[in-house]
């Protein structure tokens, strides 16, 4: 075993061991603990921040890490979770009510915040504002970008968050693309995938059999009901192809019941839809997954390695976890041509045309796609099966560079850099921003 000596951080050196494959998944640990705040979902939510936070949190953590997580959904006192430490929040939905006294509790070297850039403009408040500036905490900021405003640029709110930031990080190539045309130096780490259990079943009909899906060309849709997966449009796009398909089935893995369908803004029953297109019976819902208790993750890859396809038509995507899973498993994937998707899908599956651009309150343009392309990708897959069975191996091998064992190494250093010297232009020199009370974040799971 050799050993070489880490960076020094807040008076403590950090030793670095690099040890075989059998003493830790990774391959690295440290001797030393850097000590990590996590702010975001809570690591056993089923969403794609929750999935992050389980796989980052607990592979930093064997990396060796003292890891503490202040998870949004977690309600009850602090426990240890996976090596790391799960800390409750309070009243407030993204823990800004319990963040102060946590940070000074814990004194983090880093605060690492996985959310949309403006969820966070609390972070701005005085009193956290001079936390950070007496204290050596960096804070690290893990973003999605999902959309860009006609001119390609991001709005100059998100743009003065982000400069607040010590460590802005990007989770897709286009939100780095974006964050950096706006004037933004910014860090690229990807969201991964656990290749070992998304993987390929070695007998496709097996699969769907285990299902009743026996005989069936199914197309697979991981998407939460909510307003920006776009799953009215979805519907219509699935009624379309299979008019003159009995062998076609539409699964969709979302909550029917979901609290983000009964807002104002949304308030779609998604089953009542199902059956007013006539599509009873052509379209299953995930048995026993619901959004408060998810499901486990064997009968996850088991949905998904029962499909051909996976389609998406959301109006923005700011990494697209569920595409990245359903490659894992050779299943083609299918996604607009917008935003992050491309990076995911060129290559091995396909994109579809987006009909017309809707701009949001912040001015992002939203995608709504061509219902007429996407029934074309769908039938070119459904009547070229060698086309298929070919882009499914090659969706499977782009998505092993996408494991989680090659994407904590990332992670590490970048963390190494940011708990260098910090840059005063980062506090000093961003422009101040109004903090704004925000009674009900629309955009943020209802719990």
């Amino acid at each position: 075993m050799t050993e070489t000596l880490g960076p020094v951080v807040r008076g403590r050196s950090y030793l670095f061991a690099r040890i075989g494959v059998s003493q830790g998944v990774y391959g690295f640990r440290f001797s030393g603990a850097m000590r990590i705040l996590w702010l975001s979902d809570s690591p056993a939510v089923p969403s794609g921040f929750g999935n992050v936070t389980a796989f980052v949190c607990e592979g930093l953590a064997r990396l060796g890490y003292d890891v503490h997580i202040l998870g949004w959904q977690a309600t009850e006192p602090s426990k240890p979770w996976k090596g790391a430490t799960l800390h409750g929040a309070g009243w407030h939905p993204l823990g800004a009510d319990v963040l102060l006294s946590h940070l000074y509790r814990l004194r983090p070297d880093v605060l690492i915040t996985l959310a949309d850039v403006w969820w966070l403009t609390f972070l701005t408040d005085p009193s956290l504002r001079q936390f950070f500036e007496m204290t050596s905490t960096r804070w690290l900021s893990y973003f999605p970008i999902d959309g860009h405003r006609p001119d390609g640029t991001l709005p100059p709110s998100w743009v003065e968050m982000l400069r607040r930031a010590d460590a802005p990080v990007a989770m897709s190539r286009y939100g780095l693309r974006m964050t950096q045309a706006s004037g933004v130096t910014c860090e690229y780490i990807p969201h991964g995938v656990d290749a070992s259990n998304f993987s390929p079943d070695k007998d496709l009909q097996q699969a769907k059999r285990r299902l009743g899906y026996e005989g069936r060309f199914v197309i697979l849709s991981d998407a939460r009901n909510q307003p920006r997966k776009m799953l009215p449009r979805l519907l219509t796009i699935f009624e379309r192809f299979a008019r003159d398909k009995p062998d076609a089935l539409l699964h969709l893995h979302c909550d029917p019941n979901d609290p983000a369908a009964e807002v104002s803004r949304y308030s779609y029953r998604i089953d009542a839809d199902v059956r007013a297109l006539g599509l009873s019976g052509r379209v299953r819902f995930t048995p026993g997954f619901g959004i408060r208790h998810g499901l486990p993750l064997a009968d996850l890859v088991n949905v998904y390695r029962a499909a051909d396809l996976h389609l998406l038509v959301s109006t923005g995507e700011g990494f697209g976890l569920p595409t990245l899973q359903a490659a894992a498993c050779g299943v083609v994937p299918i996604a607009p041509d917008y935003s992050a998707n491309p990076e995911l899908v060129e290559g091995h599956g396909a994109t579809i045309r987006v009909r017309q651009f809707v701009p949001d309150e912040f001015g992002i343009a939203r995608a709504f796609v061509d219902v007429d392309d996407a029934v074309a990708c769908l039938e070119a897959f459904y009547r070229d099966r060698t086309q298929l069975r070919a882009s499914s191996l090659r969706a499977r091998q782009f998505a092993e560079s996408y494991d989680w064992s090659k994407v904590l190494p990332q992670w590490d250093a970048v963390l190494r850099r940011c708990a260098g010297p910090r840059s005063t232009a980062r506090r000093n020199g961003a422009p101040s921003i109004q903090t704004v009370a925000i009674s009900h974040l629309a955009s943020r799971p209802a719990w």
